[in-house]
C-alpha cells in the first residue's frame, strides 16, 4: 500500500458567506474574540468547536457540550468531514471545500471485492447500500438501505458513512463521519469487505492490506511514533502516591509515575499539546501514548482538555472524554501514564490578619463615635 504523501497535496477550505478560510490544525471557532474564527450569537459558546487535521481530512471536535450540524444531523461528538459537507454552528452555515495543490497520480479508481465478486469503477458520487437506488447494491440484511457513499473529485477519493446501523470501516477502524481514501485502503460495510485501488503510471500496485489503520494526527509523525501500544489502564488513583509539591502560582501536570524524569510539568497559557512526538509541548515518551494524544487549553478563567483522536483515548477521573473543563486535583490518563492536574493560586491574606484589620478598624470607629457623643 502507498502511504499518504507528506506533502500538502490538498488544502481544505471553509466557505462562509463570501469568505474562503484555509483550515489549519488546532484552530477554534466560537464567540470569544480569541478564536481563530469568531462567530457571534447567543447560541454560540465562547469556544464552540476545535478543528483537527489529519491526512484523512478535518475532524470537528465540539467543545464544552457544544452542538454542530453536519448535513442536517446534529452532533456533540467528534465528526470527520469531507468535501461538500454542510456545517452548521449556531446560525452560521458553512461548507467544506478543497484547493488542489498537487494533481493526483490516480487516473482511475476501482473498488474490488475481497471474495472475488464484481468490481466497480469509482467516478463522481457513488452510493452504496441495500436500497434499490444504490449505485452499488449490496444484498445483505446487515447493510443499511443508504449505507455509505464514495466521492471522487479530480482524482482524489473520499468515503462517508450515512448513519448506517452497522457502520463503515477503513482498514478495520470505524469511520466517524467521512474520510479521505488512499490507494490500497480496505473498506468494510458491516462485514462486506472491499479494497480501493488506483491506477496510474507512478503508482505501485497495491497489495491486500491486513493491518489496522495507524492513528492519524495533525502532523505527520515519524514511523517510530506510529506503533502506539494498546493501554489496559482505565484511570489512576492518587491514594498511595506522594505528589510532587508546587508552591509557585501556575497550572501544572504532576506525574504519578515515580520513575518519571520530569515529575512536574508546567503548562503555559494558551494551547498545550500532549503526546509522544517531539513537537508536543508536553512530551511523554511512552508506547501507549499517541504521537499527539491530547491538548489542554489554559485560559485565565478556565482550562479545557480535548482528546485528539488518541488510540487509547484520554481519561479524566476514570472517564473517557472528548472534551471537558478541568478542575484542581483532577486525575488524567494518557495511555498508561497518569497525572494530577493542579492549579496553584496566590494565597490571600490569612484569616487572622483580615480579622485583626477589621477588629482594629472597629475599635477606631467606636472611639470616634464615643468622642463625638462626649463633645
Amino acid at each position: 500500500m502507498n502511504m499518504p504523501d507528506p506533502r500538502p497535496d490538498l488544502t481544505y477550505l471553509l466557505y462562509w458567506d463570501d469568505d474562503s478560510i484555509p483550515l489549519e490544525a488546532g484552530i477554534t471557532i466560537g464567540s470569544h474574540i480569541d478564536n481563530d474564527i469568531v462567530v457571534g450569537g447567543e447560541d454560540i459558546l465562547d469556544y464552540h468547536v476545535r478543528v483537527e487535521l489529519s491526512e484523512r481530512g478535518p475532524v470537528l471536535v465540539p467543545l464544552d457540550n457544544g452542538s454542530i450540524g453536519i448535513n442536517g444531523i446534529s452532533s456533540q461528538t467528534p465528526v470527520q468531514v469531507i468535501i461538500g459537507d454542510i456545517i452548521v454552528i449556531g446560525h452560521a452555515v458553512m461548507q467544506l471545500g478543497i484547493e488542489i495543490e498537487l494533481e493526483s497520480e490516480a487516473q482511475q479508481w476501482t473498488l474490488y471485492a475481497e471474495d472475488g465478486g464484481p468490481s466497480y469503477p469509482l467516478s463522481g458520487e457513488v452510493s452504496i447500500g441495500r436500497g434499490e437506488q444504490a449505485a452499488i447494491r449490496l444484498y445483505d440484511e446487515h447493510i443499511s438501505r443508504h449505507h455509505a457513499r464514495i466521492l471522487e473529485r479530480r482524482g482524489y477519493l473520499w468515503v462517508q458513512d450515512l448513519g448506517s446501523a452497522n457502520g463503515t470501516y477503513i482498514n478495520d477502524r470505524p469511520l466517524l463521519g467521512g474520510a479521505r481514501l488512499f490507494h490500497g485502503d480496505t473498506i468494510t460495510f458491516d462485514k462486506v469487505r472491499y479494497q480501493v485501488v488506483a491506477t496510474g503510471p507512478e503508482l505501485t500496485p497495491a497489495k491486500s492490506y491486513d493491518e489496522p489503520l495507524l492513528p492519524t494526527h495533525t502532523k505527520h509523525p515519524s514511523p517510530a511514533l506510529d506503533d502506539t501500544r494498546t493501554s489496559r489502564q482505565q484511570g489512576v488513583s492518587t491514594d498511595t502516591v506522594n505528589l510532587p509539591e508546587v508552591t509557585e502560582p501556575g497550572v501544572y501536570l504532576l506525574s504519578l509515575n515515580v520513575e518519571d524524569p520530569l515529575p512536574i510539568r508546567r503548562l503555559a497559557v494558551g494551547e498545550n499539546t500532549i503526546g509522544r512526538a517531539e513537537s508536543c509541548n508536553v512530551v511523554i515518551d511512552h508506547s501507549t501514548v499517541s504521537a499527539e494524544h491530547a491538548q489542554i487549553v489554559v485560559r485565565p478563567e478556565r482550562a479545557v482538555i480535548t482528546n485528539l483522536m488518541a488510540t487509547n483515548g484520554t481519561i479524566v477521573n476514570g472517564q473517557n472524554i472528548d472534551t471537558v473543563e478541568l478542575k484542581d486535583m483532577d486525575t488524567l490518563s494518557f495511555g498508561d501514564h497518569g497525572f494530577v492536574y493542579r492549579e496553584v493560586v496566590e494565597q490571600s491574606q490569612p484569616f487572622w490578619r483580615e480579622t485583626r484589620t477589621w477588629t482594629t478598624g472597629g475599635i477606631i470607629l467606636a472611639l470616634i463615635v464615643l468622642l463625638t457623643l462626649l463633645l
